[in-house]
C-alpha cells in the first residue's frame, strides 16, 4: 500500500534531529553542506535526497515530504511506515501487539482497555527496577520511575492488529560516533534509556525463564531473573497481556538519535505461558521483604504457659491489602503489652523488617510496639 503523507502539521511534527540520524543510521552519506539550509545525503542506488537544517525553513513540510517518498522508494516501503519511523526517531518505541485481534484491528472492550493498563504496569515495572532490582516493587512509592512515565507518551494503534505504542522520550547522543557494537554501560545511559534497557532485559530474562520451568525447573529459575529487571509485577503485567490477547508479540525499537548496536528487539509470548507468569508474580511477591514496615492489628496467638526471653506473638495484620498473620518475637516486656492487648482486643502498632520465609510471614527486629487507645481505635 503507497500512502502520500501531505498534511503539513503531520509533516511538521518530523523533527531536523530525526531526519538527520535517520539517514545517517541507515548509512546514508554526507553530501553538499548547504549551511543553514541543510545537507545532501547521497543513500544506495545513487538516491539523493535533502535534509533541511531547520524547521523554520517556509518549504519545511514540503522538504520532509522529499525526504519521506526518497526514503520510501531507496527502501521499497510505503510512505507511512517511513513516515512513522521519522516522527518517532528521537524515541524508543515500545509495542505491545494481541496478535489474534480482529482482522478489522479491532478487540474486546475490556480487553483492550486491560491491554494499555497493563503496558503501562510492565513499563512502570521495569522504570522502577532500573534503580534497583528487586522482587517486587510498591511502584506508587518510586518516585523517579513514576516521574518517567509522565514524560511517556501513547501512540496510535495499527492497522490489522491491536498494538499499544508507548514512545518513550530519549536524549540525543551529541558526540559524533560511528554506530556502537556494544552497549554502553548502564549506569552511564540516561534513566529513559536505561528504563527501555532494563525492559527488553527482563523480557529476555523471562523467556528464558518460561523455557527453563518447560524443562522442570523451579521458581528459583525466575529468582535468578531478578537481577535482570524481571519482578512480580513484570510477571503479572505479561502474564494478562498474553492472557487477553491470546498471546503476546512484543518489541521495542530504539531511537536513531541515540544509537544502539540493534535496531529493534522482538520476542513472543503464547497464551499458554500466562499460567506460568500468574504463579511467578505470586511466589516473587511473597519473597519479598520490606524494612521500615508499620503493621497495625490484632494479637491472636501467644504462648502463655512459659516466659521465654523472646516471646512469639502472632498478629492478625494486612499485608498489600491481604489478610495475613505475622509471626513477631517480643522481648519480656513488649510480650506483656501483647498479652494485655490480646485480654483487651486492643489494636497494636508495631514497626519491623517483613520477610516471608517457610510458606509464613515474619517480623524481624521489631519495635516501636504501640497498644492503641479506644479513641484510636475508632
Amino acid at each position: 500500500m503507497k500512502g502520500i503523507i501531505t498534511d503539513s502539521d503531520a509533516l511538521q511534527a518530523v523533527s531536523v534531529l530525526s531526519v538527520h540520524s535517520y539517514l545517517r543510521a541507515e548509512g546514508w552519506h554526507r553530501g553538499d553542506d548547504l549551511g543553514d539550509r541543510g545537507v545532501v545525503y547521497l543513500g544506495p542506488s545513487d538516491v539523493e535526497v535533502f535534509a533541511p537544517g531547520s524547521d523554520r525553513l517556509g518549504d519545511y513540510p514540503s522538504a520532509i515530504s522529499s525526504v519521506v517518498e526518497a526514503i520510501a522508494r531507496s527502501e521499497n516501503r510505503d510512505e507511512l511506515s517511513v513516515y512513522r519511523d521519522l516522527v518517532t526517531a528521537d524515541r524508543d518505541v515500545i509495542r505491545f501487539r494481541a496478535p489474534d485481534a480482529d482482522d478489522d484491528g479491532s478487540i474486546g472492550l475490556l480487553a483492550g482497555v486491560d491491554l494499555v493498563e497493563q503496558s503501562k504496569e510492565a513499563l512502570l515495572a521495569a522504570a522502577c527496577s532500573a534503580g534497583s532490582p528487586q522482587r517486587f516493587f510498591r511502584s506508587g512509592r518510586n518516585i523517579p520511575a513514576n516521574e518517567y512515565l509522565q514524560s511517556v507518551k501513547l501512540g496510535q494503534t495499527e492497522h490489522g492488529s491491536f498494538v499499544v505504542n508507548l514512545f518513550s522520550p530519549v536524549p540525543p547522543q551529541l558526540s559524533e560516533i560511528p554506530q556502537q557494537s556494544f552497549w554502553p554501560e548502564l549506569d552511564e545511559e540516561p534513566f529513559s534509556r536505561k528504563v527501555t534497557r532494563t525492559l527488553a532485559n527482563s523480557i529476555e530474562a523471562l523467556i528464558d525463564a518460561l523455557g527453563q520451568v518447560g524443562r522442570g525447573a523451579s521458581i528459583e529459575a525466575f529468582e535468578a531473573a531478578v537481577n535482570y529487571g524481571v519482578s512480580s509485577n513484570l510477571c503479572s503485567a505479561i502474564s494478562k497481556l498474553a492472557k487477553d490477547g491470546d498471546g503476546l508479540d512484543f518489541s521495542l525499537s530504539w531511537a536513531r538519535t541515540r544509537p544502539a548496536p540493534v535496531p529493534r528487539f522482538t520476542r513472543r509470548f503464547s497464551e499458554s505461558d500466562s499460567e506460568i507468569l500468574t504463579e511467578a508474580a505470586k511466589v516473587l511477591k511473597q519473597r519479598q521483604s520490606f524494612n521500615n514496615e508499620i503493621l497495625e492489628g490484632y494479637i491472636t496467638g501467644l504462648n502463655r504457659d512459659v516466659t521465654p526471653v523472646d516471646g512469639k506473638v502472632s498478629l492478625k495484620t494486612f499485608v498489600d491489602g491481604q489478610p495475613r498473620s505475622v509471626m513477631v518475637s517480643l522481648p519480656p516486656a513488649e510480650y506483656r503489652q501483647a498479652l494485655d492487648a490480646h485480654d483487651a482486643r486492643n489494636v497494636v502498632e508495631i514497626e519491623g523488617d517483613l520477610e516471608f520465609e517457610g510458606q509464613r510471614y515474619y517480623l524481624r527486629r521489631p519495635r516501636n510496639l504501640r497498644v492503641k487507645t479506644e479513641r484510636e481505635e475508632q
